[in-house]
């Protein structure tokens, strides 16, 4: 039978390589592929490339870099080319974008977490949640299938959700003596401890009017912990895993409002942490537990250690629960699910 389709239109799948096979299996090990090529092709950019500030904001008011730009759209690329990736979104596009629409998944990142630290020479970070496809509004954290979290600092490594043995790997980027790039695994079933004296406060200048995050600083000055803060989450969290133990903290207040968004940055980091035996919280559930309603959503966020977490938590509930009892006409309860139709054909986006 003839063929009437355009060549162009029939890309060839790249071979998976080897070294990742053990990795995950079927469509998820290419979406994998693909995460590993684009973070492989960042860190060049990252290296050899001038940094520009554009003078514009991205949806969430955050100042632009070209970087920004440059490198979610070669994510989108990568990720289109192994045809099993629904749609994406991102920080730079917090919208829905169709790349197959066969696809088996939906992919969530933030291309470039800490760009603001990147003039500094400081390490940056990229971060990916892989989800089923469908409707993500609904969706909680318990839905991702795949995970990770990839650093570009002295050396380029990457954190991922190895799905058939169920744990977390590192993955570092070497040169062979052809200075070829390649990976190389360099540490398997990534655990973090139950306790912790390692903490990373960000936005703390909520303490101002949180009582709450005012007393839990307090708390750990006082009892001697030590202060490791970057203030990039993808940096602070690697770190926290690599040492197998430690706590990020953003909570935000009347005046300093919650920074961190769900789907790009605390879903997928979440979820690699309490794969390692760690715990997430939004100050009140689990983040993983945290119902979808929206694609700008941000939330407070705690992470790490599960006996320090908890602590955080029994803070934060306490003031509340003060606060509550001060104005008892208000309703504490929160609705978590809102669930909108589908989006209508015309209001689909296509990359």
């Amino acid at each position: 039978m003839e063929n009437n389709q355009h060549p162009e239109e029939q890309p060839q799948l790249k071979p998976i390589d080897e070294i990742f096979i053990g990795i995950a299996t079927d469509s998820l090990l290419r979406v994998y592929q693909s995460i590993f090529d684009s973070v492989k092709e960042i860190s060049s950019h990252l290296r050899y490339s001038t940094i520009n500030r554009l003078g514009t904001k991205n949806e969430f008011g955050d100042e632009r870099i070209d970087m920004d730009v440059q490198t979610d759209s070669l994510i989108n690329d990568n990720l289109k080319k192994s045809k099993v990736v629904q749609m994406v979104l991102s920080e730079e596009r917090p919208y829905p974008t169709i790349l197959n629409k066969n696809g088996d998944h939906i992919v969530t990142f933030d291309p470039i977490d800490g760009g603001n630290l990147i003039d500094s020479n400081y390490t940056v970070g990229s971060i990916f949640g892989i989800w089923p496809k469908g409707n993500m509004n609904g969706m909680t954290g318990r839905d991702i299938v795949g995970g990770a979290l990839a650093v570009y600092g002295s050396r380029t490594s990457i954190i991922i959700y190895n799905a058939i043995s169920k744990t977390l790997e590192e993955w570092t980027l070497r040169f062979d003596e052809n200075e070829s790039f390649y990976w190389e695994k360099t540490r398997e079933n990534i655990r973090v401890s139950k306790t912790t004296r390692i903490f990373s406060p960000a936005n703390s200048r909520a303490i101002l009017d949180n009582i709450a995050y005012r007393q839990m600083l307090e708390f750990w000055t006082r009892s001697g912990y030590v202060l490791r803060y970057t203030g990039s989450l993808s940096s602070d969290c690697y770190h926290l895993l690599m040492k197998g133990e430690g706590l990020y903290c953003s909570i935000g207040s009347k005046l300093q409002k919650k920074k961190l968004r769900i789907l790009y940055e605390c879903a997928p980091i979440a979820f690699l942490i309490e794969k390692a035996g760690g715990l997430s919280s939004n100050g009140e559930v689990s983040m993983l537990d945290v119902i979808v309603e929206g694609y700008y959503q941000k939330t407070d966020f705690i992470v790490g250690s599960k006996e320090e977490v908890e602590r955080v938590q029994r803070f934060v509930t306490a003031e509340k629960r003060k606060k509550r009892s001060q104005s008892p006409d208000k309703n504490p309860s929160k609705k978590y699910r809102i669930q909108p139709p589908e989006p209508e054909e015309e209001d689909m986006i296509y990359y």
